[in-house]
């Protein structure tokens, strides 16, 4: 299914034109059910002033998950269109929350067929209601609550070792991840995922020289009888085995 870029805005459409769009990636993948990944499609989301000239409502906070997590798949701030763009949603049943101050807000639950790929939802002057909290890397960036992955370094930045084993020295921005795999190959090569530990340790191939490790995390839970992952980027360092 493709997405509409350029959507009918209730307000000054020749301005909001001129606008760069933002847009969202939702790091998550079905696994379970093979049709929810199929239907998988972009979901964008419009957030307007109720009442009025309807004017798009920038910077508000907008998040998607399940019912138990609703901001596990992202979140994002409204770029000067009101919208914002998750991509490769599953169709599954999720909770969308859109909340800025000065606004009260909105949550609604989505079908799993998510029948509506452009959701437009109007927000009144005034406050309270539940709030989209997750933590937000500016307009149209990718979520605090995501699951992101830092400073990965074998042995803390170590140059050479002489020892096998070494430590995957990282630090992780957002949801708290519950495994991690590590390689020296970058598909992964029959390696299987590892209950997450903050400082976990890798042996090296034997023999001396250059070895680069391959890290990643990720943070698995069930929604709605489905397998749901959140995948971090793959990171990589080197050490030289002496």
């Amino acid at each position: 299914m493709k997405i509409i870029t350029k959507t009918p805005c209730p307000g000054d459409r020749k301005s909001a034109d001129k606008q760069s769009l933002g847009r969202m990636l939702v790091p998550a993948i079905l696994l379970a059910f093979p049709f929810l990944a199929a239907n998988a499609a972009d979901l964008q989301v419009l957030v307007y002033e109720k009442g009025g000239d309807a004017l798009p409502v920038r910077d508000a906070a907008v998040c998607l998950g399940p019912s138990a997590k609703p901001d596990q798949l992202g979140s994002g701030l409204t770029d000067n269109n009101g919208k914002v763009t998750f991509t490769d949603v599953p169709a599954a049943p999720l909770v969308l929350t859109v909340s800025k101050s000065g606004y009260k807000s909105d949550r609604r639950v989505l079908s799993s067929s998510h029948g509506e790929r452009i959701i437009m939802v109007s927000l009144p002057t005034g406050g309270g209601g539940p709030a989209c909290e997750a933590g937000i890397a500016g307009e149209g960036g990718i979520s605090g609550q995501g699951l992101a992955l830092q400073g990965f370094r074998l042995d803390n930045g170590n140059q050479s070792t002489r020892n096998r084993t070494v430590t995957l020295s990282h630090s992780v921005q957002g949801s708290t991840p519950t495994h991690y795999r590590a390689s020296e190959t970058p598909g992964f090569d029959d390696v299987v995922w590892k209950a997450y530990v903050p400082a976990p340790r890798f042996q090296l191939s034997d023999g001396p020289g250059n070895k680069t490790v391959y890290f990643q995390i990720r943070r698995h839970s069930q929604v709605s009888g489905a397998r749901l992952q959140s995948l971090s980027s793959v990171r990589e360092d080197s050490i030289v085995l002496k």
